[in-house]
């Protein structure tokens, strides 16, 4: 593994002592320089992409938080916990830190959704569209519907987060949309059975 890592080193030390010696820069500036160039390409950039394909990178802005995790096998939900100590107070609407951030494909979103267990309890995820391109940090919206306060605790699962790929269709402007069955009907208009 250490041959593998200082034979890498060695190629890009090599590849820009010729890069130096092509560009016609003088020999006195050379070692500054390609020990400055060999720290610039061994350095990790955030400027240079990455291949995302199926993988969700995410990055910790606590190191006492957990990782989401995906409870079972065949959950769509990955599960989503809170990085702080707060209280919901009913009726109200609370942004509860999650401590992560992520990076993905631009082929996917993140929809946050209520996990089953709060929502019997009144507690709901109003909002949450997290898109590729955002690199700050995850926040639920959650409001309270009960009639008593629910106190959350750090590390307590308060949402879902559902992985669904993306399409961008093109937008056309149309005055005469096709007939369905259904219509304009909405609001309850299909029945309850």
């Amino acid at each position: 593994m250490l041959k593998r890592i200082l034979l890498k080193i060695l190629k890009i030390i090599w590849k820009i002592i010729s890069d130096c010696f092509l560009y016609g820069i003088p020999g006195i500036v050379v070692e500054e320089q390609v020990v400055q160039l060999a720290i610039q390409r061994l350095r990790p950039s955030h400027h240079e992409p990455r291949e995302l394909g199926n993988m969700l990178f995410i990055k910790t802005l606590d190191p006492t938080i957990q990782l989401p995790t995906w409870n079972g096998t065949g959950n769509a939900g990955l599960d989503i916990r809170s990085n702080e100590y707060t209280t919901l107070e009913h009726g109200k609407i609370t942004l509860v830190s999650t401590g992560i951030a992520t990076e993905f494909s631009e082929e996917y979103v993140v929809l946050l959704r209520d996990r089953s267990g709060l929502a019997v309890k009144g507690l709901h995820v109003l909002a949450g569209v997290i898109d590729s391109s955002y690199r700050g940090e995850w926040k639920v919206v959650l409001m309270n519907l009960s009639d008593t306060d629910y106190n959350i605790v750090k590390g307590e699962r308060i949402a879902q987060a559902i992985i669904v790929r993306r399409e961008q269709l093109e937008i056309k402007e149309t005055q005469v949309l096709s007939n369905t069955a259904r219509g304009d009907g909405g609001f309850g208009s299909t029945g309850r059975k």
